[in-house]
């Protein structure tokens, strides 16, 4: 009877590690790793005393019984990963709201928006608000018929501003600090990495006029939204995109691989997209950024040196700002080292509040600024700007032209 009820539960724990994953999933979200490792070592620790006990009262027979049924926890919590990477990718739009029919495929870009285009985005205890695309497919920022300067800004999710209306962006709020005198474009798509930062420039180079400035501002993280970083991308499979290609910068020119050929379903696509802090995910994607990270820093460097060179045939100017993230604001650290990078480029994470009001930036259920975090990444990106060479660019190109 007793070793009824120690195999029962045994098996019952190595069920619920597996589906535990799940729950502090949906109850807490992805990053959530102290919930995770207290019910996962609670378990454990509840499995050994029963294993202790039943060996004191049985013997070796029953030791060995229990290594068996501990073994078992290890590919249980490995299908446990693989089946949460996919209840993340078929649930999560539920979750945290469907990004409304605004895009559309585009075979240099991979997915544009679409000019014109009008939709609601609303998450539960989150946001509800209204993307407005304009005529030119970017999200719509009021624009100066008088303005003398543009300011370009090219960038992700943090930049277009995922969850958050038009007029509470940060380069909507930029366009403010700004006055009338300078017109500020929002070329910001959720999900884009540098590659296609940078062929969004190129589709919109003929807009970009002399003394103008044009502004990079990725996320750390997007240095691995490539073929190079991989597993972002590579991601995408998992939402029936396998057919999808991708742009890849080569000895100096744009190659389109399909992630067919590129990824690998199991590790890049599901294992390294489970949303698990801890865990086999966890330490394949540390295995991963260790292996890629130089190829990484190399790749961002080439793609902002023919940014640079492309924004100079304009007679415009480059400035590269990295957005600093809620998360990275609470921990003073970005998500990936840019030090090494040889580009000059400006962040945010000094101008960062203090950790403890770093969650006062973000919304509850997901890592993205707020209307709040906007306010504040606009106020630091106008200060940059206005102390930058990018910005005294312009009135030394208009003296010139003058004399």
């Amino acid at each position: 009877m007793r070793s009824t009820a120690i195999y029962t539960v045994i098996a019952a724990a190595s069920v619920l590690l597996a589906v535990n994953p799940i729950v502090v999933y949906l109850l807490f979200g992805s990053r959530s790793l102290a919930a995770f490792a207290l019910v996962l070592d609670a378990w454990l620790l509840l499995i050994m005393l029963f294993g202790v006990h039943h060996l004191w009262r049985h013997g070796r027979a029953s030791f060995w019984l229990m290594v068996a049924g501990i073994a078992t926890l290890v590919p249980a919590l490995f299908v446990g990963e693989v089946a949460l990477a996919f209840v993340r990718h078929q649930y999560a739009d539920h979750l945290l709201g469907e990004v409304p029919a605004i895009f559309r495929a585009d075979p240099k870009l991979v997915y544009a928006p679409i000019p014109g285009a009008r939709g609601r985005h609303a998450a539960v205890g989150e946001f509800d608000v209204e993307y407005l695309i304009d005529d030119q497919g970017r999200k719509a920022v009021p624009q100066h018929a008088d303005a003398r300067q543009a300011v370009h800004v090219f960038g992700d999710s943090f930049t277009f501003g995922f969850g958050v209306a038009n007029a509470d962006t940060w380069p909507n709020l930029l366009s403010e600090l700004l006055g009338d005198q300078v017109n500020v474009l929002n070329y910001g798509v959720i999900g884009y990495s540098l590659e296609q930062m940078h062929l969004a420039l190129e589709a919109h180079i003929d807009r970009v006029e002399r003394g103008d400035v044009v502004i990079f501002a990725p996320i750390s993280a997007d240095l691995e939204r490539s073929l190079v970083g991989r597993l972002y991308v590579c991601g995408g499979m998992i939402r029936a995109e396998a057919n999808e290609v991708f742009p890849r910068l080569a000895d100096g020119r744009w190659v389109y691989e399909d992630l067919r050929m590129s990824c690998n379903f199991v590790l890049d696509s599901l294992l390294a997209n489970s949303p698990l802090p801890i865990g086999f995910g966890q330490l394949y994607r540390q295995h991963h950024q260790r292996a890629t990270y130089p190829a990484m820093i190399a790749n961002a460097d080439a793609i902002f040196d023919l940014t640079a060179r492309l924004v100079a045939t304009r007679g415009a100017s480059l400035l590269v700002v990295f957005l600093a993230t809620p998360e990275e604001c609470a921990r003073g650290a970005p998500d990936i080292d840019l030090t090494p990078l040889r580009t000059p480029h400006h962040a945010l994470l000094p101008f960062c509040p203090p950790a403890a009001e770093s969650a006062s930036i973000r919304f509850p259920h997901n890592g993205h600024y707020n209307p709040r975090g906007h306010a504040w990444a606009a106020e630091a990106v106008h200060r940059i700007l206005l102390e930058s060479p990018a910005w005294a660019a312009p009135a030394m190109t208009e003296a010139t032209l003058v004399e």
